[in-house]
């Protein structure tokens, strides 16, 4: 029996179920389950919000703390950009969050990532506990615009740029990192494209991508919703009705 196991939600575990194969128990058991381990990863708690896409984990694994993303069962990475961002991670580990697995897990019937943990959380988190000065946001503003051209010189928009998608690795000197890459869309030429829906935060969408129309501009437009958080505390749209 492979070593990834299954806890219902209310943390029992039935002994016999602890005895049958992962798919046995998923097929018998009709509760929310949670998973216990992944691979070799030892999940420790939740670590994030569980949205529509994918639950997040914090896992463990010689000492070192990873995040994993699981997909919900029946949803499926965007595999050309998965490969793609995994090749660029670790390239440019100066940019961009590493990607230490990602695949199929036939225990558990669904995709998953497993990625490293930042130490400081993310931006968000970041600029809500530190005071915020000039160097900061210059920094910030210059290593962002980085990673953004890395990213479209290899044919990938972001289409989710916000500050809680930027990871923040190292403190002093701050270090960032892009995260996220869950709508993210491939691009070959210089011109825009049109998407049948994007699913990205309203708030640093570009006024284009609303309409269904995306391209590089839209995400210097994230970027520059930003800044303007940086510089004012919150963004021109906090507040606003839809």
């Amino acid at each position: 029996m492979d070593e990834t196991v299954i806890e219902m939600a209310d943390n029992t575990i039935n002994e016999e179920m602890y005895e049958r194969t992962i798919n046995e128990s998923i097929r018998e058991t009709e509760g929310i389950m949670i998973v216990r381990n992944i691979n070799d990863y030892k999940i420790i708690g939740e670590a994030g919000v569980f949205g529509g896409e994918a639950d997040i984990y914090e896992a463990e694994k010689d000492g070192k703390k990873y995040i994993v993303k699981i997909y919900r069962k029946g949803m499926k990475p965007k595999e050309e950009i998965l490969e793609r961002i995994v090749k660029i991670s670790r390239e440019n580990q100066n940019s961009f969050v590493v990607i230490d697995q990602y695949g199929f897990n036939d225990d558990i019937q669904k995709y998953y990532e497993i990625m490293e943990k930042a130490e400081f959380g993310n931006l968000d988190e970041y600029l809500d506990g530190n005071s915020v000065n000039e160097n900061i946001v210059r920094e910030i503003i210059g290593q962002l615009a980085a990673a953004l051209e890395i990213l479209h010189k290899n044919g990938i928009l972001h289409l989710d740029l916000k500050p809680a998608n930027i990871l923040v690795c190292e403190n002093d000197p701050l270090r960032i990192v892009l995260s996220d890459f869950g709508i993210s869309s491939i691009i070959e030429s210089e011109f825009s494209k049109r998407m049948t829906s994007i699913k990205g935060t309203e708030l640093y969408w570009s006024p284009e991508a609303s309409a269904g129309v995306v391209g590089k501009e839209s995400d210097y437009w994230s970027l520059g919703i930003i800044i303007i958080r940086l510089l004012c505390g919150t963004t021109p749209f906090d507040g606003m009705e839809k």
